[in-house]
């Protein structure tokens, strides 16, 4: 009689556990493959698409890089253009200017255009630069597009007080900043009268801080914005030019008999 030989359940189990076991692995090794790969996959994917992306990016920039450059040149052509209108309107206006005043005189005066508002009052002249600019009465901003221009409230050349004319820093008055102190400076009349000045100071004032005062003393100031080189319209900043009559001159004999008109005006009663 033959005995079969007897299996081990534990054994068996073992196996199947085993068997389990390694089928589990095997799955999670399968799992782990997969979401590597799909991890992998997407990576790639993504970068793709980014690379895509940038290369498209690119090639839109690339592609509108023309007109760009297009643009960019037609904003600097308007710029300069823009600068160069100002600056021709300014000097073409001057020569208009020229013009009315060799026919103006005290009793008539000639515009330089029939639609013009303003008058030439005065000429100033700035000897050691070989300067010179028509004076228009007032100094707003109409006047000052075409010339300097006299504060309305302001003596009159000739008159006792203080002078004041201003232009702007980029056209007419751009030549102040070589001026120097102890220069000259000439006022010519519509008479023809010619009223000579030396500069005793050159500063710096900021309106918002300081305000620019008319004395009762006879003297000149000439007034522009300040930095030259700026482009800032909202500048509070002025560059003052101050000058006194020439003692011993035609310009300040004239000057002294008005003032002694003047006083001698002001010192009779009045009857009313």
């Amino acid at each position: 009689m033959k005995y079969q030989p007897v299996v081990d359940i534990r054994s068996l189990t073992l196996s199947t556990e085993n068997d389990a076991s390694d089928r589990n692995q095997t799955n999670a090794n399968s799992s782990t493959s997969a979401d590597t790969t799909a991890h992998t996959t997407a990576h790639t994917t993504a970068h793709t698409r980014a690379k895509k992306t940038k290369q498209a990016t690119a090639s839109a920039v690339s592609s509108n890089r023309p007109y760009i450059r297009w643009l960019i040149f037609v904003m600097a052509l308007a710029f300069i253009g823009n600068s160069f209108y100002i600056h021709a309107k300014a000097y073409a206006a001057q020569y208009l200017l020229q013009k009315a005043w060799q026919k103006s005189d005290t009793e008539n005066q000639h515009k330089p255009w029939p639609w013009f508002d303003s008058l030439p009052i005065a000429k100033l002249i700035l000897p050691s630069l070989q300067v010179e600019h028509i004076v228009l009465a007032g100094d707003s901003g109409q006047e000052l597009a075409f010339a300097p221009g006299l504060h309305g409230q302001a003596a009159k050349p000739g008159e006792a007080g203080t002078v004041v004319i201003s232009a702007h820093r980029d056209t007419h008055f751009n030549a102040l900043q070589h001026l120097n102190p102890s220069e000259p400076v000439l006022l010519q009349d519509l008479a023809g009268d010619k009223y000579a000045y030396q500069i005793t100071d050159i500063r710096i004032v900021d309106i918002e801080h300081q305000q620019l005062y008319l004395g009762d003393h006879d003297g000149l100031l000439l007034i522009t914005c300040y930095p030259f080189d700026s482009t800032d319209a909202n500048t509070s900043l002025r560059y003052v030019i101050e000058a006194e009559p020439v003692q011993g001159s035609v310009a300040s004999q004239q000057q002294l008999a008005w003032n002694r008109f003047d006083q001698r005006i002001r010192s009779q009663p009045r009857h009313f």
